[in-house]
């Protein structure tokens, strides 16, 4: 079985399930694999980063490293680019975007990353050559967007997907069966009421759960998500296997012995989240998954053995 076909390979285990049903891999932060040490910080920054660069790093004259290349480290999420990420079997995709000038907009992690343009176009591609792969775009923080520029990136999606995007109207308790039926497989949730209203091909952001654990270590993470998985699910569900970075872990970053970039984070990190979903939660009917550098372990294997 291919990664890059699977849910095609699964037709018989999983056509007649709703789509919230079945269990999918997903990226956290998915376009933030562009993030470089040349890369500009954005508006999402948040501000406890924001303050450790210019109260500590600053702060140290002797420490001869560039503040980006420092936070760069820390706000790339994925090593794969969109191509690579589908054909490996990811089928939930993590979206911020930030206009940065004119109708100019970019995926953003507390760093511009790639162009918005890049990512839909490279969905685009992957939904032409495989005929059942089902897609979620989840577009679930604007910044610095106007009306204008809602209104482009709406008009990017709709033009450039067509008649494969599924109109919110299927509901969560579409089957995969109904969405191949209609040839619709690419799930657009915005987080823009004014932009769903307008256009049915929007899903809004009350189709899908996802909370947040903001933890940083691994068991206060174990212990948030144990605590998500008896949720009832009316919604598609998101379990973020992730940790979130702060100040304090960024500054022990420089000590010997602790995690130095959010890959060092994840090469710890994803490997247990993988851990607790095959050997824990395995009956727990998990939906969607997302976790950091998601190809240091066989998780996606993991997460789509599920279904």
């Amino acid at each position: 079985m291919s990664n890059a076909t699977w849910m095609s390979d699964m037709a018989s285990a999983i056509g007649g399930r709703k789509l919230k049903e079945v269990a999918l891999p997903g990226t956290h932060d998915s376009g933030t694999y562009a993030i470089s040490a040349d890369s500009d910080f954005s508006p999402d920054n948040p501000n406890d980063a924001k303050d450790f660069i210019k109260k500590y790093l600053e702060s140290v004259p002797y420490l001869d490293i560039p503040a980006k290349k420092i936070f760069a480290g820390w706000a790339k999420s994925q090593s794969k680019n969109i191509t690579e990420q589908l054909e490996a079997g990811i089928r939930y995709l993590d979206l911020r975007v930030c206009r940065r000038s004119g109708n100019d907009m970019y995926i953003v992690h507390g760093m511009y990353a790639e162009n918005v343009n890049v990512v839909i176009d490279a969905v685009h591609t992957f939904v032409t050559n495989n005929d059942k792969e089902i897609i979620i775009l989840d577009f679930n923080h604007f910044y610095e967007m106007t009306t204008g520029s809602h209104n482009a990136l709406v008009s990017k999606l709709i033009s450039t997907f067509g008649n494969v995007l599924a109109p919110r109207s299927f509901t969560v308790d579409a089957t995969v069966n109904d969405l191949w039926a209609k040839k619709q497989r690419v799930i657009i949730l915005y987080g823009n009421g004014d932009a769903v209203t307008a256009n049915a091909q929007l899903w809004s952001q009350s189709s899908i759960s996802s909370p947040w654990p903001n933890k940083t270590d691994t068991a206060s993470l174990k212990n948030a998500l144990e605590g998500e998985l008896p949720n009832k699910r009316d919604t598609f569900f998101v379990l973020q296997g992730v940790l979130t970075p702060d100040g304090e872990m960024i500054k022990k970053g420089f000590l010997p012995d602790h995690w130095h970039s959010l890959e060092d984070v994840a090469k710890d990190t994803t490997p247990k989240v993988v851990g607790w979903i095959k050997d824990l939660w395995a009956n727990q009917n998990l939906n969607i998954v997302i976790v950091d550098w998601f190809e240091v372990s066989n998780y996606v294997d993991v997460v789509k053995s599920l279904s």
